[in-house]
């Protein structure tokens, strides 16, 4: 585990958490999570490097993910045999019908004109990373200088469980959905 929190440190040492601590510079707004990632492999033993371990990577923006979902994510990947996984959600808007701006501020197709004007049934399934869960192998990791996304295991979360609060809007929307399920219980 990697954090710069204290309280969070404190709170590890009550279980058999091995935590890193990480620097400043590594937990700004601007960080990147590749940054942090490649704190925490630095820190890590040669011995453990050598047996190619999977990292699991959980940002704390994603606070409706639960211990079942990531139970559930890490089962299914082990179950397909695979090392790489990340948590997404099915997009209700398929990118297939989105335009950018060409130089002179005309729409141009993003992708074949044609396919913005298809119904999204007969247009591919098109999913979101939501920040949950990343799993990955080290070696993966330091061969591709990032978090790996190409071949990996899709999780498939709920749109509700994929908000990542990333604004005031999104605190107040997670808060509901909180508040409601509380309720239901």
């Amino acid at each position: 585990m990697s954090t710069n929190d204290q309280e969070v440190i404190e709170c590890a040492r009550n279980f058999p958490i091995k935590v890193i601590q990480r620097p400043e510079e590594f937990c700004s707004s601007i960080s990147t999570a590749n940054e942090v990632i490649r704190h925490f492999i630095s820190k890590l033993s040669e011995d453990l490097l050598h047996l190619d371990p999977l990292i699991v990577y959980l940002q704390p923006t994603s606070v409706l993910r639960t211990s079942f979902h990531i139970d559930q994510a890490l089962s299914q990947m082990i179950e397909k045999g695979l090392r790489k996984m990340i948590s997404v959600y099915e997009m209700d808007v398929s990118i297939y019908k989105s335009f950018k701006c060409d130089c002179d501020g005309l729409l141009q197709a993003f992708f074949e004109e044609k396919l913005t004007n298809q119904s999204r049934q007969t247009l591919p399934k098109v999913f979101l990373p939501n920040g949950a869960i990343y799993v990955f192998g080290v070696d993966d990791f330091l061969k591709h200088g990032r978090i790996p996304s190409n071949g990996s295991y899709p999780y498939i979360m709920s749109s509700i469980d994929s908000i990542d609060i990333d604004s005031e809007d999104d605190l107040t929307l997670v808060e509901a959905v909180i508040s409601y399920r509380e309720k239901q219980k």
